[in-house]
């Protein structure tokens, strides 16, 4: 229950951020995994916040993109972040406009 608890009390911004981590498979790690692999939750929220300004605050198409990304990036065996999925949606408008 308390993890309901905190999930209330949470904005946008870091749902998101904890949305990328779980996509990720890089929730609930220890505090090494994060220093050794430099992934900065701060830096992850900068980047959440930038992808929810490019969805017009709408939390659910945030996550559709992250989850269109990760689907991209994985078939095809590549790596991916938050820049990633600003640089698809990126992308994906550019696409759309050209159509």
């Amino acid at each position: 229950m308390v993890v309901e608890k905190d999930k209330k009390r949470k904005n946008n911004v870091q749902l998101l951020t904890d949305y990328f981590l779980e996509a990720k498979d890089w929730d609930y790690r220890e505090p090494e995994f994060y220093k050794e692999n430099n992934i900065s939750y701060a830096r992850n929220c900068k980047r959440s916040k930038e992808i929810l300004g490019l969805c017009n605050g709408d939390l659910e198409k945030a996550k559709q993109l992250v989850d269109k990304t990760k689907e991209h990036c994985e078939s095809r065996g590549l790596e991916w972040l938050l820049e990633t999925v600003i640089l698809k949606f990126i992308e994906l408008t550019q696409h759309v406009k050209t159509i």
